[in-house]
C-alpha cells in the first residue's frame, strides 16, 4: 500500500513536467509550403502522399519531407511544423494560436465538465496542446509553448487583455501554493510514519500522505485547464 501510494504521487508530480522545442516560421495567406531555410513554394494545392514509412508534400511534383517543411496551407487553414507535427492555426491577430491533440489510451464515454481540458472518447483521452507566435514583431515570429512567460512580453500593458493575463496569474499562483502544500504534508507524513515515538503515528502519518497526495491532485486538475484559460486572454488581445 504504502509503495503504491509513492508511486502514484511520483507519476502525478512528475507528469507535468515536460519541456519541448519548437521551430521558428513565418506565415502567409496563400496555399504553399515554407520550407526550414525560409523558402516559400506556392501551389493550386498541397497535396499529401505516402512515401514507404514517411508521409510527404508533393508540390509540382516534387517531394517534400515533414521535417523539410516549416509551415503550410491549404487554402482554407494554416499549419504550423511543431516537434514534426502540424499544429492547425485557430487564431490570428497580433498572436496566432496554433493547437494540436495529444490521445492517451484509456476507458470511459463521460466527458469533463469544463472547456480546454482533456476530455474522453470510448477509448482514449485527449489532450489540447496550445502555442503561440507573436506577428508584432518580424524578428520575434517562433512559435512556442502557450504559456504565461511566453505569452507576458507580447501584450501591452494597456491593453485590455493584460489585465485578464494578470488574473490568470493570481489563479495560477494559488495552484501553486496548493501544489507546495501537497508536496510538504506528504513529506512530512513519510516523516512521522517512520517516527516509533509519536503516538499514532501511522495513522497521522498516513492521513497525511493521502491529504498531500489528494492535494497534488486538485492542483493538477486545476492546472489542466489553464492553457485554455490563456488561449482565452489571446483571443480576447486579437479581438481588440
Amino acid at each position: 500500500m504504502r509503495n503504491l501510494l509513492y508511486l502514484s504521487f511520483i507519476f502525478i508530480f512528475f507528469s507535468s513536467c515536460e519541456k519541448r522545442v519548437f521551430k521558428s516560421i513565418t506565415t502567409s495567406g496563400q496555399p504553399h509550403i515554407q520550407l526550414n531555410d525560409g523558402t516559400v513554394i506556392h501551389t493550386h494545392e498541397v497535396e499529401w502522399q505516402k512515401d514507404q514509412f514517411n508521409k510527404v508534400f508533393i508540390i509540382n511534383g516534387v517531394p517534400f519531407y515533414k521535417n523539410e517543411v516549416a509551415f503550410y496551407s491549404n487554402g482554407k487553414n494554416t499549419f504550423a511544423n511543431v516537434h514534426n507535427k502540424f499544429a492547425k492555426m485557430i487564431s490570428e491577430g497580433n498572436v496566432n494560436v496554433y493547437k494540436t491533440q495529444r490521445t492517451h489510451m484509456g476507458k470511459g464515454t463521460k466527458k469533463n465538465g469544463y472547456s480546454g481540458g482533456p476530455y474522453r472518447t470510448s477509448n482514449s483521452i485527449i489532450f489540447d496542446r496550445y502555442y503561440i507566435q507573436n506577428m508584432q514583431h518580424l524578428d520575434t515570429r517562433s512559435v512556442v509553448k502557450l504559456n504565461y512567460k511566453n505569452l507576458e512580453p507580447m501584450i501591452p500593458g494597456k491593453a485590455v487583455a493584460y489585465k485578464y493575463l494578470k488574473q490568470y496569474k493570481h489563479g495560477r499562483n494559488a495552484t501553486t501554493v496548493t501544489a507546495i502544500i501537497g508536496l510538504g504534508l506528504f513529506a512530512g507524513g513519510d516523516i512521522i510514519l517512520n517516527n516509533k515515538k509519536i503516538k499514532g503515528h501511522e495513522g497521522i502519518g498516513w492521513g497525511m500522505m493521502g491529504a498531500g497526495t489528494g492535494m497534488t491532485v486538485i492542483s493538477l486538475s486545476l492546472k489542466i485547464p489553464h492553457s485554455y484559460k490563456l488561449y482565452q486572454v489571446v483571443s480576447a488581445y486579437n479581438s481588440h
